[in-house]
């Protein structure tokens, strides 16, 4: 992997931390869909409705790593609440958070690289 592309990867996974660190303020996923609202039961038990916020350890606990022999980054969570929200359970609606965030990071930074790299390549092509 060269010094740019490691770069790139360091971008987007900071990029993407950034989305979901903005959901947890905005209590969206990261392409801005709000996510279920607490339930009574939820609300009493926690003193507040905030959505997905407690003690603060969950939000957290995101991080992203750059895997060089891969060429790719990582992102994602060490708390073992992340597949009750990314899925939901029986009892609890899915607020998903990782999911969002890498279609996010496709649409806005992925897709849009891609196309500027192949109309770069293509620049000066006549068919």
């Amino acid at each position: 992997m060269d010094e740019a592309q490691e770069q790139y990867l360091e971008h987007l996974g900071k990029a993407m931390l950034e989305q979901i660190d903005q959901g947890f303020d905005k209590g969206t996923d990261a392409l801005g869909q709000p996510w279920a609202e607490l339930d009574a039961e939820t609300v009493a038990r926690k003193g507040h409705s905030d959505v997905l916020i407690d003690s603060g350890d969950f939000r957290d606990s995101f991080t992203y790593q750059v895997d060089e022999r891969r060429n790719a980054v990582a992102v994602g969570s060490n708390s073992p609440l992340i597949e009750y929200h990314e899925f939901g359970t029986q009892d609890m609606p899915r607020r998903p958070i990782l999911q969002p965030a890498s279609t996010w990071a496709e649409q806005k930074l992925i897709v849009p690289l891609g196309k500027e790299v192949i109309g770069n390549a293509l620049d000066g092509v006549t068919f």
